[in-house]
């Protein structure tokens, strides 16, 4: 999924790079139809130029990767050829653009070999006017007009990949986030029954060790046995169903710091005490609402809010994403175990504003259900 940011930085080296194109390219090209908009001839010119416009037009539109080499080729050969033609016509340096912004172009996608590229391109520069006797001050021109050209374009590309380095960094910080909650769940899970297996295993060795000695002593042991799997089966299944109590405040400092790290700015408030019931429950939704923005949304901004009753909590983003599907284990199981509870939980997406409220009744119902 794309985010607005670069979306916003494609979108400025497109039109970086098109602005290059329209001014060092449709300006000749212009000009020779004006030439012959004015009978001075040149029709053989005003098509090769808008020819030149139109090539260099398709080039630029591979700028986030590279053109197939024989539109490069071709390119650069056909402003090479309106270049030559065009310094019979007009030997004051203009014509050196088009060229320019192709070398320029060409130069950019070849990352690993740009200034092999950019020498045979200065080259193909110098050798018409000299073949043609234009001048010293016309060969200079171009060859100037053609390194400024490059430079820009290159310094496009290096911004643009600045941008992609950036908005990477900013997926795998919102992975590592998701990857440190799920050790942070195997780091529990081996707490429960790495402890209760080892004991179950000594317990059920020490068993068999007096099962012909102590017969008594052997069921006491094996009954203890019985009595740590089930406490291990219920803890694990309340760890697996996140029954298990769920500190509010630490899950919003943790929501906060997952989503600074993915570059979502969060804002939240403060937080009244919650009994805890409502505290757990509270918490696993912002756990949820807070995986639901790092994996289906494009938000740059959220925040969470619990009401001065704590009675309501929402958590708001500027990312629109879906809503809760029926028979899901996100949004919608959260749903079923707040109904529980005597409370409700809601999504709604507006314009740009995907918001989840939960509800929870802290009074009565919440103690009859602690």
């Amino acid at each position: 999924m794309v985010s607005p940011t670069m979306r916003r930085a494609r979108r400025y080296t497109a039109w970086s790079l098109m602005s290059i194109v329209a001014l060092l390219a449709g300006v000749p090209a212009t000009v020779a139809v004006l030439r012959v908009a004015r009978g001075e001839g040149g029709w053989a010119l005003a098509v090769a130029s808008l020819a030149c416009c139109g090539l260099l037009i398709a080039l630029a539109r591979f700028w986030d990767s590279a053109p197939p080499r024989p539109l490069q080729a071709l390119t650069v050969a056909a402003t090479l050829g309106v270049w030559a033609t065009a310094q019979g016509h007009d030997p004051d340096g203009q014509w050196a653009m088009p060229l320019a912004t192709a070398l320029a172009l060409s130069a950019m996608y070849h990352r690993g070999h740009r200034l092999p590229v950019l020498g045979a391109g200065l080259v193909m520069v110098v050798l018409p006017p000299l073949a043609l006797g234009s001048g010293v001050g016309t060969t200079v021109a171009a060859v100037l007009i053609t390194l400024s050209v490059s430079v820009t374009c290159v310094l496009n590309d290096w911004v643009w990949r600045q941008f992609v380095e950036l908005d990477d960094a900013r997926r795998l910080a919102g992975e590592l986030a998701v990857a440190n909650e799920r050790l942070r769940f195997a780091a529990d899970l081996h707490d429960i029954q790495g402890h209760t297996l080892t004991l179950i295993a000594v317990k059920s060795e020490l068993a068999r060790r007096l099962l012909e000695v102590d017969p008594p002593g052997a069921a006491a042991q094996m009954g203890e046995v019985e009595a740590l799997a089930r406490e291990a089966v219920t803890d694990t299944r309340d760890l697996v169903h996140g029954y298990r109590e769920v500190s509010f405040a630490a899950e919003l400092a943790n929501a906060a710091a997952v989503l600074a790290a993915a570059g979502v700015e969060c804002r939240y408030g403060p937080v009244p005490v919650l009994p805890a019931p409502a505290g757990s429950l509270f918490g696993l939704v912002v756990r949820e609402a807070t995986t639901n923005i790092l994996r289906h949304s494009t938000a740059t901004t959220a925040s969470i809010d619990v009401s001065a009753d704590g009675r309501r909590l929402t958590v708001r983003n500027n990312g629109a994403t879906h809503g809760m599907r029926p028979g899901g284990t996100g949004l919608t199981g959260l749903d079923t175990r707040l109904r529980e509870h005597g409370g409700e939980l809601r999504a709604s997406a507006g314009v740009g504003i995907f918001e989840v409220v939960a509800r929870l009744e802290v009074g009565d119902r919440t103690k009859a259900h602690a």
